[in-house]
């Protein structure tokens, strides 16, 4: 049977070891009713801590494990190949593992708005200790095995392990595993893995990773180098007489590709000649007369419909532009309506009614955003616009709205307003909670990055004397 401990998690020597007694725990006769995903949750746990109590494992320094976790978190899609950990996505998708109602009850609960909390400092590079519950709950969170974690050391391997597949259609060995090492780099660009392939028969191709699929492993972003093989195999189609495209086709690249490398390789390109020999045929058998009637087709439709526009045109008789397009599409192009100017109706707006109206809409939206629960939000212009759906028009033409600017003015919050806010709000919930309010708690719970605490300590002690002195609530 489980039950509720008068122990916390916080507020005493995290390394003292207190044990399980019935002074310690709270024996309530009245059952708590939990769903069955908090209880296969809290089971979970109690596994997870009976195997860690009954096993033996050799002692590790903390930097061990945070150099664990960071190699998962790369697999998980949560960390860069850099090791730039993407905090934000970590507590939501962590948060939505286990459930606000879970972690409130192993004492681990999480605001994922805050630059302050227990997931991101045991995950961040530095001597911190966490408790080791919480190193549990990120352990079966990241799909880790406690004896693996122990025992083995993880390695990221954003392609898996190798050898890898050839990519090169024109090699005997294509699709076979004949690549044993690839060079792994970061790109900039697409923020993920990138994998450099070079096979022996110099077909060397670029992936950007990870492989999250059995399909991923046959993907190319780019070809880096074609090889030896693959343009000895191009000279033998273009010998064999085949087309343009059938050579693309076989070789798995676009015609331009063929072309480009059929110019370098100096092959006499008899494709090329053809294909132009080809259209000037079509072009010259053209009969004048169906010419003639598409043109007529043409001026008939815009007398039909004089106000509309070439592509209006177009979507009414898409046969008959298309054809006209192909062949005739100078004549098209100098007897198609012109473009329209489009009126631009920006003036005609009433600004001074648009400012009533948006005022009172951003007074409510204030009022709003303050009475919500929780730890207060930072007010700004982009917040405001977010919740009324309009931040576009705020931040690019507040200033043809004055009576919304100055109300604006007067709630937008600065930093140092911000961070007051956030200190008298922990200082209300420690209150409810009778914890001893001391500087550094009410720091801590209200999230202050440590470069501002110094100059807001003299303002905490003046706010928590005020309550103490007066009474007064904040």
């Amino acid at each position: 049977m489980l039950y509720d401990s008068k122990v916390p998690i916080k507020g005493f020597n995290k390394h003292e070891f207190k044990a399980a007694t019935v002074k310690e725990c709270k024996v309530n006769r009245n059952k708590n009713t939990y769903s069955d995903d908090v209880l296969e949750k809290l089971y979970n746990l109690a596994l997870d801590i009976q195997y860690i109590l009954e096993y033996r494992f050799n002692n590790k320094p903390t930097k061990c494990f945070k150099e664990q976790y960071l190699t998962k978190l790369k697999e998980h899609g949560l960390a860069n190949i850099t090791g730039r950990i993407k905090q934000k996505e970590l507590l939501e998708n962590f948060v939505d593992y286990y459930g606000d109602k879970f972690l409130k009850l192993v004492q681990s609960d999480i605001d994922i708005h805050s630059n302050y909390n227990w997931l991101t400092e045991l995950v961040r590079n530095n001597k911190k200790t966490s408790h080791p519950i919480r190193h549990l709950l990120l352990i079966r969170f990241l799909g880790i095995s406690i004896h693996d974690l122990f025992n083995q050391k993880f390695e990221y391997e954003p392609f898996g392990q190798g050898p890898w597949s050839c990519l090169n259609p024109a090699a005997d060995h294509y699709l076979q595993n004949t690549i044993k090492d690839i060079d792994i780099k970061y790109s900039a660009d697409s923020k993920s893995p990138q994998g450099i392939f070079k096979c022996a028969c110099g077909f060397t191709y670029v992936r950007n990773g990870p492989d999250r699929t059995i399909e991923d492993k046959y993907k190319i972003s780019r070809v880096k180098q074609y090889g030896c093989v693959w343009e000895s195999k191009l000279k033998h189609f273009a010998e064999l007489g085949l087309s343009l495209r059938e050579i693309a086709r076989k070789l798995k690249v676009d015609p331009a590709t063929v072309n480009k490398y059929a110019a370098k390789l100096g092959i006499d390109k008899g494709w090329k000649t053809g294909k132009k020999d080809i259209k000037k045929k079509k072009v010259s058998i053209f009969d004048e007369n169906i010419k003639n009637n598409k043109r007529k087709e043409w001026l008939q439709l815009q007398s039909k419909y004089p106000n509309k526009s070439k592509t209006e045109l177009r979507k009414l008789n898409k046969g008959l532009y298309m054809w006209l397009y192909r062949n005739d599409r100078q004549w098209l192009d100098a007897n198609s309506p012109n473009c329209k100017e489009v009126e631009n109706n920006f003036n005609r707006i009433d600004w001074e009614e648009r400012d009533k109206e948006i005022y009172y809409k951003v007074k409510k939206a204030v009022s709003k955003i303050e009475e919500k629960d929780g730890k207060p939000k930072r007010i700004t212009v982009s917040l405001i616009g977010s919740e009324l759906g309009i931040k576009s028009l705020l931040e690019k033409h507040l200033d043809k709205l004055p009576m919304t600017k100055k109300y604006l003015d007067t709630v937008v919050d600065d930093i140092r307003d911000y961070q007051i806010k956030r200190i008298k709000w922990a200082i209300k919930e420690m209150k409810k909670e009778n914890e001893e309010i001391k500087i550094w708690k009410v720091l801590r719970k209200a999230g202050i990055r440590n470069d501002y605490r110094e100059n807001l300590k003299s303002k905490i002690f003046s706010l928590i004397k005020e309550h103490t002195k007066r009474g007064e609530q904040l």
